[in-house]
């Protein structure tokens, strides 16, 4: 009876329940389609960020390219003077401060920096010396006098032999104002500003270096010390430099050669501007020999016979 009351409903409702079907199909594909369209949006919105990541990419790619060709070519090009000058004072500032820094430090422990040397003379140096010390001695000095006539010194520095009279000195640096380049900077310096800069760097000449051996005449002074007792004066007659291998040899380097190289030749036109004739002996190998005290000797022989044939004729 239930089963003929439920297949009556059915028949009698079979319209109703063909249009409920037919709306859950058709809202089913609905949803169906609406996912469809959202997964498509979803991927072309993917695609479109790929596709801006790509392009991002690329032009951080092309800058990164630009910025390797600006490196390699601001590394190939000379930086201007101006850029140069300022790179130029940051250093020399730093360095002032540096400077400084360890000026305290040896002032306050010298023992941790420096320590005494056993011979002021190196060991190439030390027989040369005695041997044309005693050399000199022998030959040119006279005997039972008050003084002898020539002293040989080592290890002179080299701006002992440079006149250090101010009007000297003034007249120089006014030489060096003349001649040199001056830097849009330096022309905003005062004067005595730009002298006293100078008057620095022409030190920088001569400072640090010095002579192997000085040949020097001794004369009483024409005045009296004191008033009271006769003092002597030693004028530079001959200087004499040990050349070793690291004068034609770059032995500790080619920037150690080139500097040595600078250096002789600041010693070379500073020794014949101011008149004192130089003997530079080459040493054949890193030990000095008696045949190199031979042709040393006969050098100065030579130049101090010379210098008393003219001594006598000045007289």
């Amino acid at each position: 009876m239930k089963i003929k009351l439920i297949q009556s409903w059915i028949v009698s409702n079979a319209l109703i329940i063909v249009i409920v079907l037919a709306l859950i199909i058709v809202f089913l594909l609905v949803l169906q389609c609406l996912c469809f369209v959202r997964k498509k949006k979803a991927i072309q919105k993917s695609s479109e960020e790929y596709r801006k990541l790509l392009e991002l990419n690329n032009s951080l790619q092309k800058s990164n390219d630009e910025l390797s060709d600006n490196i390699a070519r601001l590394k190939e090009e000379k930086p201007s003077v101006v850029f140069k000058e300022i790179l130029d004072f940051t250093r020399k500032d730093e360095e002032s401060k540096m400077e400084q820094d360890i000026f305290n430090i040896i002032l306050q422990n010298p023992s941790k920096v420096f320590s005494r040397s056993n011979s002021i003379l190196s060991p190439n140096e030390s027989p040369c010396f005695f041997s044309i010390n005693q050399y000199v001695n022998k030959t040119f000095n006279k005997k039972n006098t008050e003084y002898r006539t020539y002293y040989v010194f080592p290890q002179v520095s080299l701006h002992a032999l440079i006149d250090s009279n101010p009007k000297s000195v003034n007249d120089s640096v006014d030489y060096l104002l003349d001649h040199i380049l001056h830097p849009y900077w330096f022309q905003d310096l005062s004067l005595n500003a730009q002298k006293s800069l100078v008057r620095k760097l022409r030190s920088y000449a001569y400072i640090s270096k010095s002579i192997d051996f000085l040949v020097c005449e001794c004369r009483p002074a024409a005045k009296k010390f004191n008033n009271e007792n006769v003092w002597y004066t030693y004028q530079p007659i001959i200087a004499i430099e040990l050349d070793g291998a690291s004068h034609s040899e770059p032995v500790y380097g080619k920037v150690a050669k080139n500097n040595q190289e600078h250096s002789d030749q600041m010693k070379d036109a500073i020794l014949k501007g101011i008149g004192v004739p130089l003997i530079r002996h080459t040493l054949n190998s890193n030990t000095i020999t008696p045949r190199d005290y031979g042709k040393i000797k006969n050098r100065v022989y030579e130049m101090l016979s010379q210098y008393e044939i003219l001594s006598q004729i000045d007289a």
